[in-house]
């Protein structure tokens, strides 16, 4: 739940920043990596991921995936 409340507050942010909601889309490079739509503006988890290493479509669903495991994991572990 807690990556969902964290866009939700990253997307209005973009609001409050762009006077819009930002895109998740990015922008398709001839090598199949998908660049950034705002440059170095986080204003989603997409964003945030695109703007750290140049990854294709499945490696960024990949990365989405273990994020959302990594946050499903805290609660078993005890760690919050």
């Amino acid at each position: 739940m807690m990556p969902f409340i964290l866009q939700g507050i990253l997307k209005f942010y973009s609001r409050l920043k762009l006077g819009r909601f930002a895109s998740d889309l990015g922008i398709l490079q001839k090598d199949g990596t998908i660049k950034p739509k705002y440059g170095k503006q986080i204003y989603s988890w997409i964003h945030l991921v695109t703007n750290l290493w140049n990854l294709n479509e499945k490696q960024i669903v990949f990365v989405m995936m273990i994020i959302q495991s990594i946050f499903s994991l805290i609660p078993f572990l005890g760690i919050l």
